[in-house]
C-alpha cells in the first residue's frame, strides 16, 4: 500500500511539472500544431478584410476614397490567403505530419481538394485586387475630371456675368420668357 502512495504522488507531481512546463513553453493544443493556428489565424483575417473589402466596394462607386480602401482591403485579403495556403502547403509536406501510423501499416496523406478550391480562391482574390486596382484609377481620375469641369463651369460662368446685365435690360423691354427662351 504504501508503494502506491508514493507512486500517486510521484505521477501527480510529474503531472504538475508537465502542465507548467505547457503553459510556459507552448501555447498549442497537444492536439493542434501551431502551423494549424496560424492557418486559421490567417484565414480568419483573410475573411475580415474580404469582408471589408465587399464593403468598401458598395461604397466605391459614390465615394473615390473607398475605391483605394477597397484596393488596400482587397490586397490584405489576398495577401492573407496566399499566407495561410502556403503555410498549409509546406507544413502538410513535412514528414512528421504527412505519414500516419494507423492500425496496420503507415499511410501517407495527401492534399485533397479543399486545398485546390482554396488556392483558386486566391488567385480569384488577386484578380479582385488587380480589378480593384483598376477602378479605384479609374475613380480617383473621373472625380478629377469632374473637379475641373466644375471649376471650368464656374469660370464661364464668372465670364459671362456681364451678359446677365444685358439680359435684365432686355426685361425691362416686355419681353417674355418661355422656357428659358425670349421671344419677341
Amino acid at each position: 500500500m504504501h508503494h502506491m502512495f508514493v507512486y500517486h504522488e510521484e505521477v501527480q507531481a510529474l503531472r504538475a511539472k508537465h502542465r507548467n512546463r505547457c503553459r510556459l513553453i507552448s501555447v498549442c493544443r497537444p492536439n493542434q500544431s501551431c502551423w494549424q493556428k496560424a492557418v486559421l489565424i490567417c484565414m480568419g483575417l483573410s475573411l475580415i478584410a474580404a469582408l471589408f473589402s465587399c464593403t468598401m466596394g458598395l461604397c466605391a462607386p459614390c465615394t473615390p476614397g473607398c475605391a483605394v480602401l477597397h484596393s488596400t482591403a482587397s490586397f490584405f485579403a489576398f495577401l492573407f490567403a496566399v499566407v495561410a495556403a502556403s503555410v498549409f502547403f509546406f507544413a502538410a509536406h513535412r514528414v512528421d505530419s504527412r505519414f500516419v501510423v494507423g492500425l496496420v501499416g503507415t499511410y501517407e496523406q495527401q492534399i485533397g481538394e479543399a486545398f485546390y478550391c482554396y488556392v483558386i480562391s486566391c488567385l480569384l482574390l488577386m484578380l479582385v485586387f488587380i480589378l480593384s486596382l483598376i477602378g479605384a484609377y479609374h475613380a480617383l481620375r473621373s472625380s478629377t475630371i469632374q473637379t475641373n469641369q466644375t471649376a471650368a463651369c464656374l469660370a464661364r460662368r464668372e465670364q459671362m456675368a456681364p451678359l446677365a446685365g444685358h439680359w435684365s435690360e432686355s426685361m425691362s423691354r416686355n419681353e417674355k420668357i418661355v422656357f428659358g427662351k425670349t421671344t419677341v
